[in-house]
């Protein structure tokens, strides 16, 4: 059996075998003389149905399984984007839309760096399967697609703040970040509508990792925090503050590489941008009531790099406990904790941590900016020495089956509390910072415009930290302009 499509995944439909393949004509995903190849070689007029139709399609990997459900739902339109990006599978939903898995039509993969995409078909492939025709175009380069959901693409606010997060990413590169690749407007069914393409980073967030592991080892735990410190330090060094480090924007692939990601509230030096933008969203607390930096939830606006520095800390406290620094608390609380309370010790959770990452956590996550490391190159240098590169094991097909498990009851219970409690406009400030996806549109995926918030920036500084060696402290002053 094929495996399935939607929320994780069992094939269903609502079309007959001949309106599949006329959708699948009229979708642009495969080419017609490859349908007629394929209906001729598998025999597909004499076909039960149309799932057994949209399985053949997908056994030759002609089709994703999200786009074959798609199809089988009776829709044929928002496969492409900007008539470059072919729209392949959901990677998550966001506070502003949804980010999807998408191949580049006008960039050949590059087969030094080529991404494995079984995931997009299941987990596991035998040798046997199906080979497709010859005649299929080389695939192109996987990217991330952002785009706003159908609910805020005509909001000004939020278009303001999605284009300001692609100019931050267009300006940034660095190996711990993921860079932002292009960003423009499409004709979309109610007019222009934005979008974003960023690096394909087939990882997992540090979140999802701690989920399935309760809390990391110290040594991995410094490795992670240490490389997301050195794309800090690229950011900062070029006038940006990212305002929401924590570990669900940490991503850790295979090999143990950290990228940070989601700069969509990021403060960017001497931004006229950011200043209109406070004045629609506020400046009060913009950040994740967990991690958010003391001075950060007074005013989100007067802050700089040591902020993101204590976001950091609480990261790795979490890292290393398995816990937030302030649980049971409800949000507000939670923001005024960090204010005044200090965590409980974290060698009550890990008594074998040793005493210098102890007091390089402690001073991470000191009240007063002017109490910690002053720069995020100081803090990856103070976590080097300790740090152990580690490599992680997952499935990219369990993963995406997960979340979108996930997204469906994040869906589910916002339309629940939209039932019970009507929605004012959208904030991003303080307690809708746990889960920023209030404002999510309660939409089904099929119905949403392509399009999520995930990843973000460009990789290359001279200040990065390598796998073993640690870098020579003069290299995190020699950012060169890109």
């Amino acid at each position: 059996r094929c495996p399935s499509i939607e929320w994780g995944r069992s094939m269903t439909q609502t079309v007959t075998r001949d309106g599949f393949l006329n959708l699948l004509a009229r979708s642009g995903l495969v080419p017609a003389d490859v349908i007629a190849a394929v209906v001729e070689q598998d025999a597909l007029h004499s076909a039960a149905d149309a799932v057994a139709v949209a399985r053949a399609f997908v056994r030759r990997r002609l089709l994703t399984t999200f786009q074959a459900n798609r199809l089988l739902g009776g829709k044929h339109r928002r496969f492409f984007v900007a008539d470059r990006y072919k729209v392949l599978d959901v990677l998550g939903l966001g506070g502003m839309g949804w980010v999807y898995c998408a191949e580049d039509t006008h960039t050949p993969q590059d087969t030094a760096c080529a991404s494995d995409r079984s995931w997009l078909w299941g987990k596991k492939r035998t040798a046997t399967s199906s080979a497709a025709p010859a005649t299929c175009n080389p695939p192109g380069r996987l990217v991330a697609l952002k785009m706003l959901t159908e609910k805020h693409e005509t909001d000004a606010g939020m278009i303001a703040r999605f284009e300001l997060e692609a100019q931050t990413g267009m300006k940034l590169r660095h190996d711990n970040l993921v860079r932002t690749l292009d960003f423009g407007r499409t004709e979309g069914i109610y007019g222009q509508v934005v979008y974003m393409t960023q690096e394909f980073f087939e990882a997992i967030s540090v979140e999802e990792l701690l989920k399935w592991t309760g809390r990391l080892s110290w040594p991995h735990a410094c490795d992670i925090a240490a490389q997301v410190a050195a794309g800090l330090h690229h950011a900062h060094s070029n006038g940006v503050v990212h305002r929401d480090v924590k570990p669900g924007n940490f991503l850790i692939g295979r090999d143990g590489h950290v990228k940070l990601i989601d700069f969509g509230l990021s403060l960017t030096e001497h931004s006229e941008d950011e200043f209109s933008l406070a004045m629609i969203f506020g400046h009060d607390c913009l950040g994740t009531a967990d991690f958010i930096a003391p001075e950060q939830s007074l005013n989100s606006m007067n802050v700089d790099g040591r902020a993101d520095i204590y976001s950091l800390g609480c990261s790795l406290y979490t890292m290393l406990s398995g816990h937030v620094p302030f649980e049971g608390l409800r949000s507000a609380e939670k923001v005024a904790a960090h204010r005044n309370r200090t965590p409980k010790p974290i060698r009550h959770y890990v008594p074998e941590l040793p005493r210098p990452v102890e007091a390089v956590l402690m001073r991470m996550m000191a009240r007063r900016p002017t109490d910690r490391f002053q720069t995020a190159a100081d803090v990856c240098l103070a976590l080097l020495p300790f740090a152990k590169r580690k490599s992680v094991r997952f499935d990219m097909a369990d993963v995406m089956a997960r979340r979108m498990k996930s997204v469906k009851r994040r869906i589910q219970q916002a339309q629940a509390a939209r039932r019970r409690i009507p929605m004012s406009s959208t904030s991003l400030t303080a307690c809708s910072l746990q889960s920023r996806v209030r404002g999510s549109d309660s939409a089904t995926l099929h119905d949403t415009a392509v399009a999520r918030d995930t990843d973000v920036a460009r990789p290359a500084d001279t200040f990065s930290p390598p796998n073993t060696t640690p870098p020579q402290p003069t290299a995190a002053d020699r950012s060169a302009p890109q």
